[in-house]
Order: structure tokens, then sequence, then C-alpha cells
């Protein structure tokens, strides 16, 4: 059965004398759900400009058309917890406040009520060699109400941002670059940290360093019309209602309560026993006396906690309190910079496995046409034998049905707008890294000087006509997984999914045009954490990471098992580098994880061990090449994908898999080992390797060593 619907008839748009509309119609009913239907002629992008308007009957919004043209069909959010959407057909909408955002992160519905979440600013990464493949970085993402009143106060001040001389216009399809950075409303004012006015948009073809990274965000906290918390009363104020000066002011106190306590209230009184109970001044100065004597300072921290950022006392105070906490940090979550998205294609795959899914297309329509069961048009050209340099499988469908799912962080808040039909407005967003960046190489061939038709000479030009120097197109992404997310002490091992903490897919994208021919390169190495039970206290310098005693033996190696299994069929044969320690805190961990390897026994995966820590000691990080030496057979079997002149040269067959405690430090710098070695390999599929090591590196080995580092810096605040 053909999923397709008829398109909408347009209604005649409504002319600026108009009185305003007080009536919304009722939106229409369908036979299918709205979630399986796609029009069957090509399906927009999401778009990149939304109008966001308050009115009566609900939140609207409606694409930015850059047009004369006036939208005759609006996206209508109810008020309330429910947060019901549906499309809706009117001539004219009144609103009490209106702004425009670059995108839609979701709905997040919480206990007492349910916010819609944009994205108000947004950086443009690049293109990926093309400038209809443009990638964006989420820079700030507000929250807004989905109850009037307190709707209306956001889009205002989002409204009043957008507005400001220095603030960001909507713009399509590049967003411009914010200069003022909201990181936090609160009080009913706003704290602005101004920026360096980067007012170039040429990208640069070298590498450049960034400045400070702005995330603006607007804080549920302003939008209360009355506050959940009270203010605190005044020093004159009665007696009762005016907590202790002599604790809760200490800065000791404040920091501890901040890093401590789930609750960030300030307590409004103090009644006679928690006065009682909120330790002095001399306490408090104690603490590190008794912290160094090994006294346990739990009862004292307690009364620290109590006093300075007590619990809510109701659950209604509880509730309210956890739902702007909740929205509070997954605005700070989506705007911190390391979310990356693209209005135009999909950046969660991976260039060889999109040719892979053509391949399979091309296949299955093939057979289908064998059978003469072809019963349409087939989604791909059957009788085209030429591979693309980025080719995008199955373009006609919405960009969040080709989107890679344990990349897409964002899925269950665009759920209300993927079961409404709504396929342009959810934007996938990806977690983890993305850099495109150049640099040249000198050509391999002798030069000489070569005449032109003009008769002048010619400099600089090689034996075949070619320029002396080669522009290097590099280009790397790290995908984070959705699966097992979490902070870094808290998120260790495997769950009982067979998910890994930390999981990063890293792909490196390497274009150079050769004697007339476009050549392009990838490939991928993944990192997770050691797919075992186990834990690692949040507390110490350097605690050690502890076998969990809440699991059998057994247990861990069936979730092992389903680990590996799960990854080789995504990934391949994989070579496993374990960068743990051998002997200390690490040793027991490194020495279960070396077992259960053994005991798994797969032809497919080789378990290498290399102590990072030991090897590298005493800043000797050349001695990685040792482990590259050792390992060169894998990297030949392993290959890179690889695309010339519209053929497929080579496919890559497996996958490194490098971890070590945290997968973090140890793993970004070894991986960039792999990587450099990778990038010679594939400069000498094309005659340049020579030119590389013998040429002046300093350029290339400047770009490339910036962008991994930027990719560890990324990946470690994640």
């Amino acid at each position: 059965m053909k999923r397709l619907f008829s398109r909408r008839k347009s209604s005649q748009p409504s002319t600026p004398g108009d009185p305003p509309s007080t009536h919304i119609p009722a939106s229409r009913s369908v036979s299918l759900r709205p979630k399986f239907l796609v029009p069957p002629l090509p399906h927009p992008c999401p778009y990149a400009s939304i109008h966001v308007l308050v009115t009566t009957h609900g939140l609207m919004l409606s694409p930015d058309l850059h047009s004369d043209a006036q939208a005759v069909s609006y996206v209508r959010i109810s008020w309330g917890k429910d947060a019901v959407v549906d499309e809706i057909e009117v001539d004219k909408v009144s609103c009490t406040a209106n702004t425009t955002v670059h995108g839609i992160v979701g709905i997040l519905r919480l206990f007492h009520a349910s916010y819609l979440l944009v994205i108000t600013s947004c950086t443009e990464v690049g293109d990926l060699f093309d400038e209809s493949r443009t990638v964006f970085k989420v820079d700030g993402v507000s929250a807004i109400p989905l109850e009037q009143t307190r709707a209306a106060a956001t889009v205002n001040m989002l409204a009043s941002l957008n507005t400001h001389p220095s603030a960001p216009t909507a713009a399509k399809p590049t967003p411009p670059r914010a200069d003022t950075d909201t990181s936090d409303v609160a009080s009913g004012h706003v704290i602005q940290q101004n920026s360096d006015d980067h007012s170039d948009s040429t990208p640069s073809p070298h590498v450049s360093f960034a400045p400070e990274e702005r995330r603006p965000m607007i804080s549920p906290s302003l939008l209360h019309e009355e506050p959940d918390i009270p203010t605190p009363p005044s020093s004159n104020s009665s007696g009762h209602s005016t907590p202790n000066p002599s604790f809760p002011t200490s800065p000791v106190a404040k920091a501890l309560a901040a890093r401590l306590s789930f609750w960030s209230r300030q307590p409004t009184s103090l009644n006679a026993s928690a006065s009682e109970a909120a330790p002095s001044l001399d306490m408090v100065n104690g603490l590190e006396h008794r912290m160094e004597t090994g006294a346990a300072p739990t009862e004292l921290l307690n009364s620290i906690i109590a006093s300075t950022a007590p619990a809510p006392s109701t659950i209604e105070e509880r509730h309210s309190e956890l739902d702007e906490k909740i929205v509070r940090e997954t605005a700070k979550e989506f705007a911190k910079g390391g979310m990356f998205f693209s209005y135009s294609f999909d950046i969660t795959t991976s260039l060889q496995r999109k040719q892979q899914q053509i391949a399979k297309l091309k296949q299955r329509s093939s057979l289908l046409s064998d059978l003469q069961a072809l019963d349409e048009q087939p989604r791909v050209s059957l009788s085209s034998e030429e591979a693309e340099e980025f080719p995008e499988p199955q373009p006609l469908l919405p960009l969040w049905r080709r989107v890679d799912r344990k990349f897409w962080w964002n899925e269950s808040l665009s759920r209300p707008f993927i079961d409404a039909g709504l396929h342009s407005y959810v934007l996938p967003i990806m977690q983890g890294y993305y850099q495109i960046a150049s640099f040249r190489i000198p050509s391999s061939r002798p030069l000489y000087h070569a005449p032109t038709s003009d008769g002048d000479v010619q400099e600089n030009v090689d034996a075949e006509g070619d320029q002396t120097s080669h522009t290097v197109d590099y280009v790397l992404v790290s995908r984070r997984s959705r699966e097992r997310a979490g902070l870094r002490y808290q998120r260790r091992g495997i769950d009982d999914d067979a998910n890994v903490a930390n999981f990063v897919e890293t792909e490196t994208i390497m274009r150079i045009k050769r004697e007339g021919r476009s050549n392009v390169f990838s490939h991928i190495q993944i990192r997770g954490s050691i797919p075992l039970f186990w834990t690692q206290s949040g507390y110490g310098l350097k605690p050690p990471p502890q076998l969990s005693t809440e699991r059998t033996p057994s247990q861990s190696m069936d979730a092992l098992k389903r680990h590996f299994g799960r990854t080789l069929t995504i990934y391949g044969p994989l070579a496993v580098v374990n960068l743990t320690e051998q002997h200390g805190k690490e040793g027991a961990l490194t020495a279960a994880f070396r077992e259960s390897m053994g005991e798994l026994g797969s032809s497919d995966i080789q378990y290498h061990e290399y102590d990072f820590h030991a090897e590298t000691k005493g800043m000797r990080y050349e001695n990685i090449s040792k482990l590259i030496t050792k390992l060169e057979r894998t990297f030949e079997s392993q290959g890179f994908f690889w695309v010339s002149g519209g053929i497929v040269m080579s496919q890559q067959k497996g996958a490194f898999r490098v971890n070590c405690i945290d997968c973090l430090d140890r793993t970004n710098v070894v991986q960039s080992a792999f990587a450099r070695s990778v990038l010679q390999d594939q400069l000498a599929a094309v005659a340049l390797a020579s030119a590389y090591e013998a040429g002046d590196r300093t350029e290339a080995d400047v770009v490339f060593n910036d962008v991994w580092a930027n990719n560890g810096d990324a990946i470690s605040r994640a």
C-alpha cells in the first residue's frame, strides 16, 4: 500500500487590513497515522528558520519562507502539560508575542508543565566540500513553557535578543553568529558575556583557533510570575524568617552545597531545630583539618547541605523544583557546544555505510525488476554505475528517516512532531565533534619551467603539468552514542542491553585532486568503555576501577558477547587495543578483560594490550610507533574506503576499537597516531606519500594536531 497523501489546497493569504481571526478550526483527520505518511514528491528539508507565535489557542509555528508569500498552514501546540501537536489551516493568526528560531529540538514533558525547546543560536562549522552540505553547531537553546503568560514572556525576551544590534537575525540558509551570550536569566535580568566580533564569514582553508564558545540559554526561572521559592526577606524583617548569617553566607559552605546538594533552592527560614542543626563557622573552618586527619566529615557535610541548600519540604515543591532543574540542565546540555546538525544531509552515517545502503537498494530494485514485481519507480537509478563521492541514500525520505538512531540525541523529544507527521519540523541533532580543515603538501615529481601560450614561463610546475603543491581537505567527525550516556565516573562499563559507556565512532574524511580526478577517502575508528560490569568512584584523585560484585562472571560474559556480536555486524572484524595499566590500580580490570577476551575466542576479534603509561613514561610518545609497527598487518587488512573518479576503489574491512579507563585522553592520542598512519597510506595510494614525508610538514602537522586535539577536548567535555 502506498503511503502517500494528497497535497493540501492553498487558502487565500490574509491582507494586512483584515481583522485578526479568533476562531481556530479543528485539525483534519487522516486514515493512516501521520508518522507513516510521506509526500510523493521530494520531501523538503527541515526548516532553517521558524516563526514562533504566542496565541490564545496555543503556541503556533510556521516556516519563515523569506518571501512575500504568507503561510496558510500552521503547527499548533496546545497549552498545558499534554502539549498536543497538530497542523491547522488558517487565514490569519493574532499573536501577543513572536520571534524566529533556527530549529526545533523537541517537546519536554515534565511533572507540572511541558516546554518547547528551540535553537536560538547556531554557528556554521563549514561545508562538506559543497555549499549544499553545510554543518552547524548548536550554540543556544531556550525552553518556552507551554503556558500562555510564561510563553509570552519568554518569546518577548527572545525577540528582544534578536533585535539587539549584536544579536543574530534569522537568516537562511546560514544563520549568522551571535555576539551576545545569555548564559543565564534569573531574577528578571540577563547576564551577557560579550565576545570578539568575527564578521568575516569566509571559511579559511587553514586551521583557525576559535574564540571562547558562546552558549546562549534562557533559563525557565524567569518565566514564573509567582516564583515557587520566595525571596528571603530583608534584614529588618522578623527574626523568625531570617537565615543564620554566620553560616549560609560562608563561601566554603556555598561551594560545598553547590557541589554536593541535588537541590539548589535557598532556605527562606530556619526553625528552631534547623538553627540548632546548623554548624558554626568554626566547624566549617575545621572541615579541612578533619579531612586531613582521616575523620569522616559526613555529619558536617550533611549539616552544611541542610542549612545552605535544604530539600523542599513538600512533594509539590519537590516536583516544581525538579521540573525547573531538568529544563535548565537539558537546555544547558544541548547548548554546551557539542551538538551538531545539518538541514540538508545526514551527518550521523559514514560515507562507506551510505554507499553500502545504496548498493543494497540497487540490488533489491534490480531483483524486483527482474521478477516484474516493481510496482513503482525505483528509488535509485539502476543504470548508473558511477559512485557518488558524497551519496545520500533515499533522498526522498524525511531527514529523520535516514539518520542512524543511536547517534540521534533528540529523538524522544521530537516524537510529538514525528507522530503528527510534521517531518519538516524534525531536526536530528548529533552529539560529538565536527571540524573541517585543509593543508597543502608539495608534489612528488621534479619541477621544470613550462612555457605558456603567450610566451611567458610558468614556474613551479611538475613534469606532468600539475602544480607543485596539492590541497588536502581533512574532515574529522566524532559521533557519540546516546546509549548509556552520562557523566564520566557515573557511567562505566556495560549495561544489561550490551551498551557500553562513551561509545564514539570517529570518521576521518580526506579529499585530494590528483591528475584531474577527485579522490575521497574515509576511515573509521571506534572507542568504548571496557565491556564488563564495573564501576569507579568519583571521589579521590585517582580512584581504582572495581569489578561489580552484583553481577556474576557469566552475566558479564553474556553482555560482552552481545556487545561484540552487535559491533561485528556493523564494523566487521575488530582489533581491540586496550591501553589500561597492566599493574597497579587498573591491573585487576585489565586482567578480567584479558580473561574474558580469551574466553570469547572469536576469530574476527584480535585483542592487543598496550600499557600506555608504562610505554610512554617520561613523555616518550614516539614509542606509540612501536604499537603501529606491531599492528602493521592489521592496518593492511582493514584498508580504507576510497572513491576515485566515481569508482569505488576499496572499502574498509574492519575497525580498531581503542579503550582506556575513561576512553578519553589516552584513547585520543593513540587514535590520532592511527589516523596519521592511515593518512600516509591514503596519500601513498595517490603517489603523494613520499612528498608528505620528505616535504615541509609544518602546515600539515599543525592542522592535523589541532584537529585531533580539539576532538579530544570536545569528547572529554561532553
